[in-house]
């Protein structure tokens, strides 16, 4: 019985993991491939007899707020930028240029944080609020030969999120769907195969 039940456990937790990673995709427009493999689980054992559907650490940074509603952390770039007027979460502005996922890229993330860091007037960016405008702090880009500027990232306080991942709720229906099934072949595994 426990190779059975432990073996029904894996594989139901098996399953759960995909439909997380299904409901991923359903959920969240174009999500990242890193993203789309947020979804794990840990197999069951006889000596355990307990498996997880859990969020991987490095995704569930990002989707618990997701999750559970309410407001997100910052993100690693974000905390390396730095806030300004106590406005530190990064939304693209209206001239950054986004990859296929609608994110700005993370080359493109460090070339910024290169330029700022580089002194003198050649710096293609700066980062701060605008003077003689009543814009957002954010880090801009010089254009038109410095006569202009254009906004690449827009800095906010605050960003608060509804629920919209029922990660819970996936992973109970999952469990209620298959695991009687999983459970019964993988008795009648044990009984064919036992010793």
């Amino acid at each position: 019985m426990p190779f059975a039940v432990a073996k029904a456990l894996t594989l139901t937790a098996r399953d759960g993991a995909a439909a997380e990673a299904e409901a991923i995709v359903q959920v969240f427009d174009n999500p990242t491939p890193f993203t789309r493999r947020a979804a794990g689980y840990t197999p069951a054992t006889k000596g355990s007899l307990r498996s997880v559907i859990f969020l991987k650490d490095a995704q569930a940074e990002y989707l618990f707020a997701q999750v559970e509603g309410g407001a997100r952390d910052l993100k690693q770039f974000e905390q390396r930028f730095g806030a300004i007027d106590g406005a530190a979460l990064v939304m693209p502005g209206v001239k950054a240029t986004l990859n296929q996922y609608g994110n700005i890229s993370r080359a493109k993330i460090l070339a910024i944080a290169r330029d700022l860091n580089t002194g003198g007037k050649a710096k293609r960016f700066f980062k701060g609020t605008p003077r003689g405008h009543s814009l957002p702090p954010g880090i801009w880009a010089r254009v038109n030969n410095n006569t202009a500027i254009a906004p690449i990232m827009v800095f906010a306080t605050d960003a608060q999120y509804e629920k919209r991942f029922a990660f819970s709720a996936i992973a109970q229906q999952t469990v209620d769907a298959v695991f009687e099934r999983h459970l019964l072949a993988a008795w009648d595994l044990a009984v064919r195969t036992a010793r």
